[in-house]
């Protein structure tokens, strides 16, 4: 498996945020995380990626999540997380820090580290924003950052949380389908608000809902219930074909 989770309970403070979540994953697919604002996707998240202490297993190519040292870590996971910090430097610069779990102590760029990052580059659309600062962009363009800064970790195991806010429909589009091109080598794990969208083009499917796993299976198993009416309060409809939520 290239994630077996297992987590018993997630806490902030006091506050329980999650509990028992169980599931596995093989690579390569892609899992969009579905819920209610509040439900626990963003703490589910964070725990995977080693950021949240968590009570169970979380277990990355057989290591324990919480036992493994964060550069060995983050050559296994790249996070794009929900809320994006802004510091001084050239979107350049920042994707250029995907590369740094795999260099030694003052090891400087290989050529295969720019080869990688100039790829990256390439598939976010960032050539053009190369050297304007994270403090100085757009919404959007800082989430295309961001996202060129994974591209060129190029890990095992992507962690995505809300990753198409702020961008343009055009680049929406573009990123979904980047998702899937990246679930064809890769465990993709992101956090989906467009039901319609999680559906047509996730392989699996978790759904949370006050903290707690209801729902881990195929969208068509999903379909067969009516969990996704029940826990969003909408209505199915159908059109040539496609199923949406209203």
């Amino acid at each position: 498996m290239a994630i077996d989770i297992d987590i018993k309970s997630v806490f902030y403070g006091r506050r329980e945020i999650l509990r028992n979540i169980s599931f596995a994953l093989t690579s390569p697919s892609l899992t969009a995380v579905i819920g209610r604002n509040g439900s626990g996707k963003s703490t589910l998240i964070s725990a995977i990626s080693g950021l949240a202490r968590y009570e169970g297993r979380v277990t990355v190519e057989g290591d324990e999540v919480n036992s493994t040292d964060r550069k060995t870590l983050a050559t296994r996971i790249s996070l794009v997380p929900q809320e994006l910090r802004r510091p001084h430097i050239t979107v350049a610069e920042l994707v250029s820090y995907g590369r740094r779990p795999y260099l030694k102590l003052g090891e400087g760029l290989r050529d295969i580290d720019r080869e990688i990052i100039a790829k990256a580059t390439s598939d976010a659309d960032l050539y053009d924003i190369g050297d304007k600062h994270l403090d100085t962009i757009s919404g959007g363009e800082l989430r295309r950052a961001y996202f060129g800064m994974m591209l060129a970790q190029d890990t095992s195991v992507v962690l995505l949380d809300e990753a198409t806010a702020f961008m343009d429909a055009d680049f929406e589009r573009r990123f979904i389908e980047m998702q899937r091109e990246l679930a064809m080598s890769k465990t993709v794990i992101t956090v989906m608000h467009n039901l319609s969208l999680a559906l047509s083009n996730a392989d699996n499917i978790l759904l949370l809902d006050n903290g707690e796993q209801i729902f881990f299976g195929s969208p068509e198993q999903l379909l067969s219930t009516d969990l996704v009416e029940k826990t969003f309060s909408v209505k199915r409809y159908s059109s040539d074909g496609k199923i949406f939520f209203a």
